[in-house]
């Protein structure tokens, strides 16, 4: 069994705004204000910062001088350039996953659950937020921080 994985405050203040912005609280062009983060988290505005510069490396968001940090605009373009990397993130995180996930898929279940109840609702997008969240599970679930962190760069975009 692997022990459990411990992630630093960037992180998961990196994750909480990519949740974010993958579940709407943060729309494309919106402002993400670095000092209501803090608040709300009740953290310093250091790490808060940092998740921002990383997540702005990752072209997720972008700044601008006088104008803050928004979240990103995604052309057609852009997610024609995305998608077969995306893809090939993933073949590679299920082969990893692979045998961790042979040994116990309770990681994977919820999500699938809630993919059932989506479609029997008809919600669609229920149904988008759950694919997203089964996905990142998945890719969480090959134990590779780095293959998560370019994957999470990818995958919200699409």
């Amino acid at each position: 069994m692997t022990p459990p994985v411990v992630h630093s405050l960037r992180e998961q203040i990196r994750e909480h705004i990519v949740e974010g912005i993958v579940s709407g609280r943060w729309k494309p062009g919106e402002r993400i204000v670095e000092r209501r983060i803090a608040v709300e988290l009740e953290v310093s505005q250091t790490p808060v910062r940092e998740a921002l510069r990383e997540l702005e490396a990752l072209r997720l968001i972008e700044s601008a001088p006088n104008k803050g940090v928004r979240v990103r605009q995604i052309s057609a373009a852009d997610l024609e350039e995305i998608y077969p990397v995306r893809a090939g993130l993933e073949q590679i995180a299920a082969e990893l996953a692979a045998p961790r996930l042979a040994a116990d898929v309770s990681a994977l279940r919820p999500h699938v659950a809630a993919l059932y109840e989506a479609d029997r609702e008809g919600d669609g997008e229920a149904q988008v937020r759950h694919t997203v969240a089964f996905h990142r599970e998945m890719v969480r679930a090959s134990g590779n921080s780095v293959l998560l962190h370019t994957w999470e760069g990818l995958g919200i975009e699409v």
